[in-house]
């Protein structure tokens, strides 16, 4: 009955009690490397932020626009406390301007390479749930076509070509890995892209001219990224 009365009598030390429930909660920090990630599939939407196309001697800025990714990714390289990797896939991307005479829809499929490194960051004790970041760098090649509707006040115009297109991607995503099989992704994606010589129709004031251009341009966007990990 002492024993007892004296264990009670002894301060409660919540500091001890919650240091407990923390550790075994908390997210660690990166001393040691977590367990090497898997390949997968992820699937990507990026709305347009801000972008522009350079044809015929102007820029013209972007009102709308987006691009749409397949990958494959696979970690081939050594795995230590980040995690390199490469990626294969495909995207859609379309983005489009309006004025009161004048009309832009461009469209761009392409075969998209990248590689980066997933570094974690943070992560549960169990690694069930890891936190990170992935800078990455790619390239991309594929077709592009433009579709102009225009009109000088008195005259109508349609007109589309369709040229080559090859482009480069810098962008950067926080993740989160769930039991290392579903991960979700938000980041920034910046592009800048050429394409061969396209020859579209515009009104004039006599009638119609053709005019060859060599368009280019740049945007930047947002990518939400949902991944899957086998």
């Amino acid at each position: 009955m002492r024993n007892l009365t004296n264990s009670l009598s002894r301060p409660f030390s919540v500091t001890t009690v919650l240091s407990t429930m923390f550790t075994a909660i908390v997210f660690v920090t990166p001393a040691a490397a977590v367990e090497p990630m898997l390949g997968g599939i992820s699937l990507s939407y990026a709305p347009l932020i801000a972008g522009e196309i350079n044809a015929d001697g102007k820029d013209t800025e972007f009102e709308n626009g987006s691009r749409y990714w397949v990958h494959f990714r696979d970690y081939y390289f050594q795995q230590q406390k980040h995690h390199p990797f490469v990626e294969l896939g495909v995207f859609y991307e379309t983005h489009d301007t309006r004025t009161t005479n004048f009309s832009l829809d461009t469209e761009s499929i392409a075969v998209d390479f990248s590689f980066g490194s997933a570094i974690p960051l943070f992560w549960m004790a169990d690694e069930s749930m890891v936190l990170g970041i992935s800078p990455e760098i790619g390239a991309n090649i594929g077709s592009f076509s433009a579709d102009i509707n225009s009109s000088n006040g008195v005259t109508n115009q349609h007109s589309d070509d369709s040229a080559f297109r090859y482009g480069a991607t810098a962008g950067i995503n926080g993740w989160i890995l769930m039991n290392q099989s579903f991960s979700l992704g938000l980041g920034l994606i910046g592009s800048y892209w050429r394409a061969t010589g396209i020859t579209l129709d515009v009104p004039t004031a006599t009638g119609t001219e053709s005019r060859s251009t060599t368009p280019s341009g740049w945007d930047v966007a947002l990518r939400f990224t949902m991944g899957f990990l086998f």
